[in-house]
């Protein structure tokens, strides 16, 4: 559907998706029609709403732990000590597959002091709507990208909107996450929301004059949606979820799409395959060959994903005819034999094939997740990621049944196609690869990738 038909059904009562029932689709025109929930904002003053929220301790710890080749720490406790040294020794990378969202709302007395501090929201995703002379700004990003909010501010005790964002870090995170902001001065320890079993996560109820904080248990387990190759991590604040508390405010769901995030373990592929995931520039925590010992890591063969992987071959080093995959695993001997001479993992791991398996995490905002499916789905991607991609499809669409609606789907990926809303996040398009032109591809045996 063209832009410009999508705006005449907005016009007309209909909705950005055509004609359906469904409430998510429609939403978008019904918060045309209503009236802004938030009626008045005092002079001076900022409400806020936290709408979207992963929990923290447990991603960054995973991440941390992918590195090394370990499982997360499962003990609450136990794994606070264990994100306060990844913190402490600078491995603030991990943070990046975090995700808090939230709404701001004030009227045009804090204008000038909002675009004075939008300087400051480089790493955020942030949309703005106005209602009855309320400003709204939709705000989404890893508490990494919010610490770079506070640390390129040049007086964040006295700003306002970083003040409040100090507020929503409070009760939202630990204060494992802030220890170098704490022993700044920057921050206070003891305002930080916590449990005893387990993290409490707070919002202040914008409904209560007296700022009561409503607690509730996040759930100790944590659910994975596995496939062969690709494992989605299910978000406590699935997209659905945030899209509905932004829709009264105006917002869209393209909006949306920059805010809430979905994050996956990919493993049982090639670091060749790692290496064009990663062109895609989400937050990514890979296994190290610097610290994992890669002797019994096994090789991906890339001829097992063509209609030839029984053809033989012989090189000079084996002098030997053999399969492609006995070929790579001969290659991968080499390293273990080295390991057992005594050269250390980092300089051994100098001598692997390129195809050797390695494990990754990666955490998409939709948009992202809508591109890099559309265009590694693609028939003239290379054949191992194309593999990976619909199992990825193939658990986001178990994780998170929405997507299945099929105009939302449909929607959402012409949204990352049509150049009109072609704003991808995060994303250096020129420094992808394989990038398609649809003109020169008609069938799939005349295209060839660009290397």
């Amino acid at each position: 559907m063209k832009l410009a038909q999508k705006l005449k059904n907005l016009l007309n009562g209909g909705t950005i998706l055509g004609e359906t029932s469904d409430e998510i689709n429609n939403g978008v025109a019904a918060s045309l029609k209503a009236s802004a929930a938030v009626k008045n904002v005092a002079d001076g003053e900022i409400e806020y709403e936290i709408i979207g929220l992963s929990d923290a301790s447990y991603l960054v710890s995973k991440a941390a732990r992918i590195c090394v080749g370990q499982d997360a720490v499962a003990d609450y406790e136990e794994r606070l000590k264990h994100v306060s040294r990844v913190i402490g020794r600078g491995h603030e990378s991990t943070l990046e597959h975090t995700n808090l969202v939230v709404l701001l709302h004030f009227n045009d007395t804090m204008m000038e002091e909002f675009i004075q501090t939008c300087g400051l929201f480089h790493f955020l995703n942030f949309h703005a709507t106005k209602t009855d002379d309320i400003h709204h700004v939709l705000m989404g990003g890893s508490l990494h990208a919010y610490k770079q909010v506070i640390r390129r501010s040049t007086d964040p005790n006295h700003n306002s909107f970083i003040r409040v964002i100090k507020d929503i870090l409070y009760c939202t995170s630990e204060s494992v996450f802030y220890e170098d902001f704490i022993s700044d001065g920057v921050m206070e320890e003891g305002r930080f929301v916590r449990g005893v079993d387990n993290l409490k996560r707070a919002r202040y109820s914008r409904e209560s004059t007296d700022k009561d904080v409503l607690c509730s248990d996040l759930p100790t387990e944590h659910e994975v949606v596995t496939s062969n190759t690709a494992d989605v991590l299910k978000e406590h604040t699935p997209f659905e979820n945030i899209f509905n508390a932004a829709k009264p405010y105006m917002f869209t769901l393209q909006d949306c799409m920059d805010m809430a995030v979905v994050t996956v373990v990919f493993h049982d592929i090639s670091r060749t395959c790692s290496m064009q995931l990663n062109r895609h520039r989400n937050a990514i925590s890979q296994e190290s060959q610097r610290y994992v010992n890669y002797a019994e890591k096994s090789f991906i063969d890339p001829m097992k994903f063509t209609d030839k992987p029984d053809l033989k071959y012989k090189v000079s080093l084996f002098d030997k005819e053999m399969s492609s995959q006995e070929l790579g695993d001969s290659l991968c001997k080499v390293y273990g034999e080295l390991i057992e001479q005594g050269m250390l993992k980092q300089e051994a791991r100098s001598y692997l094939p390129s195809n050797v398996y390695t494990k990754e995490m990666m955490t998409f905002t939709i948009r992202n997740l809508f591109h890099f499916l559309w265009m590694r789905k693609d028939k003239a991607a290379q054949n191992e990621i194309r593999f990976m991609s619909v199992d990825l499809e193939d658990a986001m669409l178990r994780a998170y049944p929405i997507y299945r609606d099929l105009s939302l789907y449909e929607y959402l990926f012409k949204s990352v196609k049509e150049p009109a809303y072609h704003l991808v996040e995060n994303t250096d398009e020129e420094s992808v690869d394989e990038v398609i032109e649809e003109s020169v591809i008609e069938n799939e045996s005349s295209v060839k990738p660009i290397e």
